[in-house]
C-alpha cells in the first residue's frame, strides 16, 4: 500500500508517495533537513548548490557503509 506524506526541507513542504511506513519517510526527511540545514549554516551557498552538496554527502556516507559491510562480509 502507498503512504503519502509531506515533509518539510530547508522550509519547503515536499509530498512523498511511497510504500514505506509514514514514520520512516519522516526519518529520512528528517535526516536530509537536517543535512542540508548543516551546509546552508556552514557554507555560503544557495539552496540549489546545498541540495547538490547533501546528495554527494549523504551518497559518500553511503558507499562508505557499503565498503565497510563488504569488508565485514569477507571477514565471515
Amino acid at each position: 500500500m502507498e503512504n503519502r506524506i509531506t515533509i518539510s526541507i530547508c522550509d519547503e513542504e515536499y509530498t512523498f508517495v511511497a510504500e514505506e511506513a509514514p514514520s520512516y519517510m519522516q526519518k529520512v526527511g528528517s535526516y536530509v533537513n537536517d543535512k542540508m540545514s548543516e551546509l546552508l549554516d556552514a557554507a555560503k551557498v544557495g539552496r540549489t548548490d546545498a541540495a547538490v552538496l547533501t546528495a554527494v554527502n549523504i551518497t559518500d556516507e553511503l558507499f562508505k557503509e557499503r565498503e565497510i559491510f563488504k569488508l565485514q562480509q569477507q571477514k565471515k
